[in-house]
């Protein structure tokens, strides 16, 4: 959505060559067998624009996102054939030497690109590494890119990518914050930032460790704040990068990871998050006081509660627990950690998860199962199907909104009212301007 016109912005991939498209789109010819397509819709619904953007082979969208100036950034993998809104002077122009893969038919490289708002102009376009010839004819082994940017609509990609000795695809090394590995073969997590113009980066780097086993870090969401910091939540590997972490030893299982990388790309924190069983991360959002808030699902006995609502866990009742949890700005510390849904079977599953600044948590997903929860003020009440979906919202931590409204700079001022009055009477306020005069420590 972007803020400044109110337009929706939707993408995908398609092999329909008759999507509805409007006039003066970018590209307005489906060139390939599958390509993506953008569109834009008004408040009401209504198609603004629309525009293919594909190959003569294969080319994905999976993901988008607005600039707080003109464009829209989009990210995806292209197999095979050259972008034709790659140009020379692109950040990385040279796509490879190997166009052609024997194993799967055409090496696949990850790109991005920018459009004008209204999707008649591909302003510029990038690929994201290049591709070196295997010897072996291996394919190779990624998680689709996704696209964020920051208040300077510098672009920021992200994804897996395989690395084995000899062949491959070769990111560039741009003030990497991990040292290249030559010979690993497992998939890494990247980053790369570009400048507003697509034509340098500003780094361009793996953020982990070739893992010793068969897990990877899988990236699931990422975001900037707004000091230009990159956060990721994802799926972490044994092996995952440890910096000032909130939670430096894994719990035993497949647990999630919450990484932050400063604006010049070096990693200000990494960390588990996690136990003994099994989390699944599915979303993240950052509230109104800077404190970043992941969800997911799980089955750990030993989860790491800090402050929990919810601690109740039954295994052989309730296989899968829904999860929050909070970490401060820095994301050096747990500052909540709890659960918020127990499901009978592995779902619902939150697609997406987002705060507002009423103190709601609004959330997206689909179900499976024959019971998720009990709904409330429902509009349908009942399943409906195997696959229903579902929405839904309730209230944030407010003990966290209390605090943020009086945490430093702000100094603090408590102070008892009298040596008469009763002793769990207090006064608080900061900068001189009083907040509370007469709550409890409880209610406090």
């Amino acid at each position: 959505l972007k803020g400044s016109t109110g337009t929706l912005y939707v993408h995908g991939m398609t092999d329909s060559p008759d999507f509805p498209l409007t006039p003066g789109a970018a590209q307005p010819v489906l060139t390939g067998k599958y390509g993506g397509y953008i569109c834009a819709l008004s408040k009401a619904g209504a198609l603004l624009h629309s525009t293919f953007l594909a190959t003569s082979e294969y080319l994905d969208i999976t993901s988008l996102s607005v600039c707080s100036g003109p464009g829209v950034l989009v990210a995806g993998q292209a197999r095979r054939d050259s972008l034709w809104f790659v140009k020379d002077g692109a950040a990385q122009s040279n796509r490879n030497t190997n166009i052609y893969n024997p194993i799967d038919g055409g090496a696949s490289t990850h790109y991005v690109a920018k459009l004008s708002d209204n999707l008649d102009t591909v302003y510029w376009g990038s690929y994201l590494f290049s591709w070196r010839q295997d010897p072996n004819g291996a394919s190779a082994n990624w998680s689709p890119a996704k696209v964020i940017t920051d208040s300077e609509d510098n672009a920021i990609v992200l994804g897996r990518m395989l690395i084995w000795d000899g062949g491959g695809p070769v990111l560039p090394q741009v003030n990497p914050a991990i040292s290249f590995d030559s010979t690993c073969n497992r998939s890494q997590l990247y980053i790369s930032k570009l400048n507003p113009r697509g034509t340098g980066y500003i780094f361009s780097s793996f953020y982990t460790h070739c893992p010793r086993q068969s897990s990877h870090d899988v990236p699931v969401d990422a975001l900037c704040d707004k000091d230009g910091h990159i956060l990721v939540y994802g799926e972490a590997s044994p092996d995952h990068v440890m910096v000032n972490p909130a939670q430096p030893l894994s719990g035993g299982g497949v647990e999630t990871f919450l990484l932050k990388v400063t604006p010049s790309g070096s990693i200000a924190a990494s960390t588990f998050f996690g136990g003994e069983g099994g989390e699944i991360p599915e979303s993240m959002d950052v509230d109104r006081c800077g404190n970043v808030v992941v969800f997911g699902r799980g089955n750990s006995r030993n989860f790491p509660f800090v402050q929990p609502t919810d601690s109740a866990f039954d295994r052989l009742r309730t296989p899968v627990v829904h999860f929050l949890g909070v970490f401060d700005p820095t994301c050096t510390k747990i500052l909540k950690a709890t659960y918020i849904m127990h499901d009978s079977v592995l779902d619902p599953v939150f697609e997406r998860a987002l705060l507002d600044d009423a103190g709601y948590v609004t959330y997206v997903g689909s179900t499976f199962g024959n019971r998720v929860y009990t709904v409330f003020n429902a509009y349908q009440a009942v399943k409906r199907g195997p696959s229903d979906g579902i929405i839904g919202r309730f209230r944030y931590p407010t003990c966290l909104l209390l605090d943020c409204a009086i945490t430093a700079p702000d100094t603090i001022l408590v102070e008892r009212r009298s040596h008469h009055a009763r002793p769990d009477r207090f006064t608080v306020g900061y900068t001189g301007k009083n907040i509370s005069s007469d709550h409890s420590l409880t209610n406090l």
